[in-house]
């Protein structure tokens, strides 16, 4: 979905969604590394946008808190987006996906922004997405530094 970017680093510790996202974007710019993100790839990398695109939700709290304060630490990153399921009350379709989902770790709309409590970030946006279908509800985020 993104068209135009100076470089793209993704990070990600399952080898058939990389190997899926390589077959799709074969791009000189398109960077992809099978292992977790550390701070020494963000002061390599020096990124100002971050996307973490159903990764929230693959997360426990405790995890979900200390990715967000590393990426807090690197003094470059300007905005992170988020994208994730989570459980909408009246939506029983939806709350079975989310149950579902091979993440664990589905939240309510206020427990995602709960995340955001010691963080160096404040969400400056938050939007409900519907999927095509309209079966599906997804909960982003615009996080900006406070």
């Amino acid at each position: 979905y993104l068209k135009k970017f100076r470089a793209y680093h993704g990070f990600d510790t399952d080898e058939r969604t990389l190997s899926r996202f390589r077959a799709l974007n074969s791009s000189d710019n398109v960077h992809l590394y099978n292992e977790l993100l550390s701070p020494t790839h963000l002061e390599r990398l020096r990124p100002d946008k971050v996307l973490m695109i159903g990764l929230l939700h693959h997360l426990p709290d405790s995890l979900a808190r200390e990715l967000l304060l590393m990426l807090g630490q690197c003094d470059s990153i300007r905005r992170v987006v988020t994208l994730d399921i989570l459980y909408v009350p009246g939506h029983p379709l939806n709350n079975l996906i989310t149950w579902l989902d091979r993440g664990r770790y589905g939240r309510r709309a206020e427990q995602y922004l709960q995340l955001l409590q010691g963080s160096p970030f404040r969400a400056s946006k938050t939007q409900l997405v519907e999927s095509g279908n309209r079966i599906s509800v997804f909960y982003c985020m615009c996080l900006d530094r406070k």
